[in-house]
């Protein structure tokens, strides 16, 4: 790690004379913390040996240090998840539970709920209440219960010594294990297996005895035996690497901060490591066969840890690093204390860039969460969401040294988190520098307190409450705002009323309204206080008598702005409402469309231009188009407005199919963008560069095709010269002199390709029957897929493109429907897995296209049995979470059609949802995420199963955009 800039050591100083000491008379947070438990953990030793990965096996063995703070203590409770067995339970292993040596009696508890009561309906409000019943039966229960001898004399601020002995076996959640076998039946050496948190607290638990809540904070040593052909990566600083004569192996970990069990993890598996040149105490380890791609993927780091900690005036909070790459993570990434674990599909190589910044931020959110997650910790589960966003902001930022400002604040406005949200306002509120205090100050207190390791009541100040960061988050949704110039009085006439949507807070404050006149821009502030009201602005410019002229804008550039289409005694050339984002909020802004116009033009605020934009795909006139033509030229626009006004582009010509357009169309501009110079009709070779520039015009000329697939004519179908220019690109699409892959470019060609694609009246299997169009669409998807079949690209990108099309003609009805087909692409041991989820989910869009027919009757509970029985979470996760968004019905019913009524709403998936979600055996995640799937299918109340005689509709199509 770098070290802390030279200003540390006086901020320091400053620091330190404000640590949170008790003020005489005043309760001490750090006593209660101690004290509010019965007892607290200290230090926990824990010995993983017996590794059998075939098998799926491994002891633990563990010594937890308990400090009893009740001298009336009958019982110690831990956690323990169902798979941990203990001495009794398995005769295969010879192990003990024992306090100071002596053996105690031990139980567990809570090891089986009864179901759902049969006498009730089986609806969610009903399956709620019963979760809730139980839950507060389990409030102060745990798996585990030690049983202190009564012979064992307790008295208050005694140490005792707690030994278990467990041993994990086919463990279905909290530990993954991938298993790969060579053609003789031998497990490959990328075989491995490591730990992941199953529900959104933790799962350590699940394959360790411990106090699995994140204010038990205690010092970990982790050993690991395994035989010398394995190794193994855990939280904390590896210390030693122990050979045994016996051909065994022993890791030694130390993890000297305290933290909570719930920060613990390991990994276990035949890595190569690559140890950072510029960090030597950060080591990144990968399976066999990875190495080149990790070395270029990570390069970046160093400057990543020492972005971090001259932000935070601290050095990297522990003494080593480790960062390992896995098969089959169910998340973007998991962070434990020291050690953090990433998806083998973040790697790279050098050729491939339209993943680079997407793979930096994930690096980047991992490496902070280590400050902010690992390190200073959350006392509570509800204070989760806040260390997770302060982790997430400090990502913010360095996309804003990396990436730009325009890039940050695109980030905010995609991505509008409340956490992040509101730690952007506090950020802008208070200021950078008096914010940045406040994170150095929580940095600083952690860093102090978690040396002093053998005063355990100050490991309180490595935790973070809410209550001690801020008092009040402001809630506000639903704004619409509209306005009008009063020119006789030269003011502005607001109108601000907040909508009644459901779960809404009425907002009372101050609103900033941005108003851009001739004479500069101009931040008024408008006091809320009710539902409605109206408010005068007063405007500072007069009228103007030139055609053109020069404008200070709110960033302080002055742009020459041509009026020549302006109200000539209009002072007002736009507004903007909340510009700096510094209110939870949804605006609807009612302006003139020609304001929104100078807008995107003229504007140089990333949001505002995005929000003009929007505008236009609602509403548009044929100036439109050559305002959007306009901006799309503009090489000084960030080039994310200029994809949106791209698309923008394609909404107002299919608007004006039938019009008189004088602008250029949409193929010309793609030719003098991205033509030969001597034949502007074929594509010129791919010539990237790293350079704005190029990488700029690159992005956007993978939105070119996606957009020219989306215009419509007169008749409501793509215009076959579109068609035939995007099969064009593909045809001469020449990549050889290029040093960058080109896969994802294709891929966006067939995608739009697939975007061409319209419902057909026509239902016929003979492919000779087929319009001119379709026919050129299925040809090209076939030539491309069979040459991905021979040269795979990156991440399947192009394989899952060519099936999603192929999914569009089956839907649209141009080819038969055969679910078979994308049945072969979800099998687990030949295709990968982001290839296995698109093949779901075409599945899933045509058992929607073809939710009126009772043929489809049985596929739907077939998708769901496949997705729940899968070995693979991350394939569990993400294809629940997608299905639940392209549902093939919703209990509100569509087209005047009862959800009761569709054949495929049968009881036997009703059936599998509601067994799926009482099994308790299935991750947190997986039932909550079944749940989500069930309201959407059925609502809350009791479902209403088809009852009624189905209306004869068994071979029309419902068709789905």
């Amino acid at each position: 790690m770098t070290e802390p800039p030279p200003s540390a050591s006086t901020q320091n100083q400053d620091q330190q004379r404000d640590l949170p000491l008790p003020q005489p008379g005043a309760r001490d947070p750090a006593m209660d913390y101690i004290t509010s438990k019965p007892y607290r953990p200290s230090t926990q030793r824990i010995i993983i040996d017996n590794v059998n990965i075939k098998n799926k096996c491994f002891t633990v063995s563990t010594d937890i240090s308990v400090f009893l703070l009740d001298p009336t203590l009958t019982e110690i409770r831990l956690n323990l998840g169902q798979y941990c067995l203990l001495p009794s339970e398995d005769s295969t292993f010879e192990g003990k539970v024992t306090i100071d040596g002596s053996p105690v009696e031990y139980e567990r508890t809570n090891m089986t709920i009864s179901g759902f009561p049969d006498d009730q309906p089986k609806s969610l409000d009903n399956f709620q209440n019963f979760v809730e019943v139980i839950e507060a039966k389990r409030r102060n229960e745990y798996k585990l219960v030690l049983k202190i001898p009564s012979s064992m004399e307790i008295h208050q601020g005694q140490r005792i010594l707690v030994h278990i002995d467990t041993k994990v076996v086919n463990p279905k959640k909290g530990v993954h294990y991938v298993l790969n076998y060579t053609p003789e039946g031998e497990l490959d050496q990328s075989s491995h297996f490591y730990t992941y948190k199953a529900s959104f607290e933790s799962s350590t638990h699940e394959w360790l005895p411990c106090f699995d809540t994140f204010n038990m904070l205690a010092v970990f040593d982790i050993i690991i035996r395994l035989p010398d052909s394995l190794a193994a990566v855990a939280s904390g600083e590896h210390t030693a690497t122990n050979e045994k004569d016996d051909g065994t192996v022993e890791y030694v970990f130390r993890q000297l901060v305290p933290t909570s069990a719930v920060n613990i993890g390991f990994a276990v598996g035949v890595f190569q490591q690559f140890i950072h040149p510029e960090m030597q105490d950060v080591m990144f380890l990968c399976p066999i066969g990875f190495l080149p791609m990790l070395k270029h993927t990570v390069a970046h780091c160093g400057r990543v840890f020492e972005f971090f900690e001259e932000l935070l005036s601290s050095r990297f909070p522990f003494a080593c690093f480790h960062v390992i790459f896995v098969y089959n993570l169910p998340d973007d990434f998991i962070a434990y204390t020291s050690f953090s674990i990433l998806s083998v599909d973040l790697l790279y190589h050098k050729k491939i860039i339209d993943v680079v910044q997407t793979t930096r931020k994930q690096i980047v959110n991992a490496i902070a969460s280590q400050f902010f997650g690992c390190f200073v910790q959350p006392y509570r589960y509800r204070e989760l969401w806040l260390v997770r966003s302060l982790a997430r902001f400090i990502t913010f930022l360095y996309i804003e040294r990396s990436f730009g400002q325009c890039e940050y604040t695109y980030e905010f406005y995609t991505a509008m988190k409340e956490g992040e949200l509101v730690l952007r306002i506090l950020h802008n509120k208070l200021g950078k520098e008096s914010f940045m205090k406040v994170l150095h100050r929580l940095i600083y207190v952690a860093t102090h307190f978690g040396q002093l390791q053998r005063q355990q009541m100050h490991w309180y100040y490595l935790t973070l409450t809410v209550e001690t960061f801020f008092q009040t988050v402001l809630n506000v949704t639903g704004r619409e705002v509209h306005y009008q110039v009063n020119r006789k009085r030269n003011i502005i006439e607001v109108e601000v009323k907040q909508e009644a949507k459901k779960g809404r807070q009425i907002y009372t404050g101050p609103l900033t309204v941005s108003v851009q006149e001739i004479d500069g821009s101009y931040n008024h502030i408008i006091q809320i206080d009710k539902d409605y009201i109206k408010e005068d602005i007063q405007c500072h410019s007069k009228g103007r008598n030139k055609k053109k002229k020069k404008v200070l804008i709110s960033v302080g550039e002055e742009v020459e702005i041509d009026f020549s289409r302006f109200d000539p005694e209009a002072t007002v050339l736009w507004v903007r409402i909340d510009p700096e984002m510094l209110l939870i909020r949804e605006v609807n802004l009612s302006q003139p469309l020609i304001h929104h116009e100078y807008t995107v033009l003229y504007e140089r605020d990333v949001c505002a231009q995005l929000n003009a934009i929007n505008v236009f795909k609602q509403t548009s006139t044929i100036q439109t188009i050559d305002v959007l033509n306009q901006v799309l030229a503009n090489e000084r626009l960030f080039y994310q407005v200029r994809v949106a006004a791209l698309k923008a582009l394609s909404h107002a010509r299919t608007r004006f199919a039938g019009s008189t357009v004088n602008s250029k169309g949409l193929i010309e501009i793609f030719q003098d963008f991205y033509g030969s110079k001597s034949a502007p009709h074929i594509i010129a070779s791919n010539n990237i560069v790293i350079l704005p520039r190029s990488l700029q015009k690159y992005a956007i000329m993978q939105h070119f095709a996606r957009s020219l697939a989306i215009v419509r004519d007169q008749r409501g179908q793509c215009p076959i010269e579109n068609v035939k220019f995007i099969a064009s690109l593909l045809f001469y699409n020449d990549n050889s002199t290029n040093r960058f892959s080109d896969d994802f470019l294709r891929s966006s060609y067939i995608e739009a390709l697939g975007r061409s694609l319209t419902q057909t009246e026509k239902h016929s299997a003979d492919l000779k029957n087929v319009d001119e169009a379709t026919l050129t669409v299925i040809e090209e998807t076939t030539r491309t897929l069979n040459l991905e079949m021979m040269k795979p690209s990156f991440g399947r990108i192009i394989l899952i493109s060519c099936l999603n099309v192929i999914c569009d003609l089956q839907k649209f009805g141009h080819i038969p429907v055969d679910l078979e087909f994308f049945w072969l692409y979800t099998d687990p041991s030949s295709s990968y897995l982001h290839v296995r989820v698109a093949a779901i989910l075409c599945i899933v869009k045509l058992i929607r296209a073809n939710n009126r027919s009772k043929w489809f009757e049985d596929a739907m509970p077939r998708v769901i049995e496949f997705i729940v029985n899968d070995s693979e979470p991350r394939f569990i996760y993400l294809s629940l979470a997608k299905i639940a968004e392209i549902a093939p019905f919703h209990f509100m019913g569509e087209s005047a059609i009862k959800a009761k009524n569709y054949p495929i709403n049968c009881q036997k998936l009703f059936d599998i949802l509601w067994t799926k979600m009482n099994d308790e055996h299935l991750d947190d995640r997986i039932r909550l995420l079944l749940i989500d799937l069930f309201y959407v299918f059925y609502g809350r109340d009791t479902p209403e199963l088809y009852s009624e005689p189905l209306p004869s509709f068994n071979n029309s199509r419902n068709e789905i955009s």
